[in-house]
């Protein structure tokens, strides 16, 4: 997996508001309190955890979704929707690509199967920064199919 950049573009800006979910961001910060409850419960519960982060994603705390994420990867460092997720805020929340691509080798090293990978959201980070020509020949060496 290749990058070159970790700017941002109005290309790359448009896709981050677009895995946005376009209403309900209150209902995502009510989420959070419940999610800490949860998790105060039990703090060993993989997916409690990586919901609260994707809780946190939603209301737009992505450095707190991370640190959740790590928490997360403590309980469980090959959690697969983890892995995936926290990779999804490196490079659409921080603009951190080369962190989303090292992330998402950890997620394919761990976790060759995960449907995510193979469906191009990978592909698509990393390439974001390439020249459209190379990105372009990128994406026709590889059958990839971008994520909706």
């Amino acid at each position: 997996m290749r990058f070159c950049s970790t700017h941002s573009t109005p290309q790359t800006a448009r896709r981050r508001e677009s895995r946005r979910p376009p209403v309900g961001r209150a209902r995502y910060v009510e989420a959070i309190g419940l999610y800490q409850q949860a998790f105060a419960i039990n703090s060993t519960d993989i997916n409690v955890s990586t919901d609260l982060g994707i809780a946190l994603w939603y209301a737009g705390r992505a450095n707190e979704a991370l640190a959740q994420y790590e928490k997360s990867l403590a309980i469980n460092a090959t959690h697969a929707q983890t892995l995936f997720n926290a990779g999804i805020v490196r490079a659409d929340g921080k603009g951190d690509n080369a962190g989303a691509v090292a992330v998402w080798d950890a997620l394919l090293k761990s976790n060759p199967q995960y449907p995510d990978i193979t469906r191009g959201r990978t592909q698509d980070v990393a390439t974001s920064g390439l020249p459209e020509r190379e990105r372009d020949q990128t994406d026709t060496e590889k059958d990839v199919t971008p994520l909706h």
